[in-house]
């Protein structure tokens, strides 16, 4: 009788275990209260769930639509210390930005609530960057999931280009800004992603910087087949005021018209870039003339 109720007790307690597994993960602090200060930040804490937990986030924290709701602690790389204290938070989550409001903010925040400071650079950062603040917010399982799916996105692309040699890779400038001009360098998140596209990023030859500033003559000399312009504010037509300066309409990618202005997705080091990256390829591979929108 004894060794039949030792295994009810055991088969009992293995039931229990399993469903503690098929239960959500919940964070590791009820009631935590978070603090993000880049809206890639906030955009990788809705995508694990912790949207209500989140009191406080810089200014262009805009997506998704929830976060426009959230009070505003200042803009992305000029954190207003007094609103974040006002806050009341457990936990305050920064990218890299000067290392003088780094130091304040470390000194300000001491002995106050943690303080994460993360550096998304490049694609593999990211994922990095994403399970430390799944770690720090007790969402580890979300995580791992997260960012399984985002490698896996990579080497769905790496099996479908990796093998193109230079020679036969899509010529690809970048536009970050206009005046001055100013593109994506070696190194950085975009520059990998064009890459992993099957394109050639012509900004890897201009060194020095992640995001260094070109003349307008080395663009007419690199002649990109595809030219991409990260959303930002123009007067006018964007198409017409690339095309119209010196020289560009001698440009492949003038001539062609595969001038495509990108959503702010790949402006944001978080889980959209990651979705957008088969969308990337497709328009970097794109013969069409037509006026395009990247999503």
């Amino acid at each position: 009788m004894k060794i039949w109720l030792t295994i009810i007790l055991i088969i009992a307690a293995v039931l229990v275990i399993l469903s503690w597994r098929g239960m959500p993960e919940r964070s590791q602090v009820e009631g935590l209260r978070i603090v993000s200060l880049s809206p890639a930040i906030t955009e990788i804490l809705f995508e694990l769930g912790l949207g209500e937990q989140i009191v406080g986030v810089s200014k262009r924290s805009d997506y998704p639509p929830a976060a426009r709701k959230i009070p505003r602690v200042g803009e992305y790389g000029d954190p207003n210390i007094e609103l974040i204290l006002r806050a009341k938070p457990d936990l305050v989550i920064s990218q890299r930005i000067s290392p003088d409001k780094i130091i304040l903010m470390q000194n300000e925040l001491a002995g106050v609530c943690k303080f994460l400071l993360l550096k998304v650079d490049t694609l593999a950062e990211i994922i990095e960057s994403t399970k430390k603040i799944a770690q720090a917010t007790g969402t580890s399982e979300r995580g791992q999931e997260l960012t399984d799916r985002w490698q896996k996105k990579i080497e769905q692309l790496e099996a479908q280009y990796a093998h193109l040699p230079d020679e036969d890779r899509v010529k690809v400038y970048v536009e970050i800004g206009a005046n001055p001009l100013r593109t994506c360098g070696p190194g950085n998140y975009l520059s990998q992603m064009i890459h992993l596209a099957g394109g050639k990023n012509l900004g890897d030859a201009a060194t020095g910087s992640l995001w260094p500033i070109v003349s307008s003559e080395t663009v007419v000399v690199w002649n990109p087949q595809v030219i991409l312009v990260l959303e930002m504010k123009r007067s006018g037509g964007f198409k017409e005021q690339i095309s119209s300066r010196l020289s560009w309409d001698n440009i492949e990618a003038v001539k062609s018209g595969r001038i495509v202005q990108l959503s702010d997705a790949y402006q944001r080091q978080g889980p959209r870039l990651f979705e957008a990256a088969e969308k990337l390829a497709q328009i970097i591979h794109s013969q069409a003339t037509q006026e395009q929108k990247g999503e």
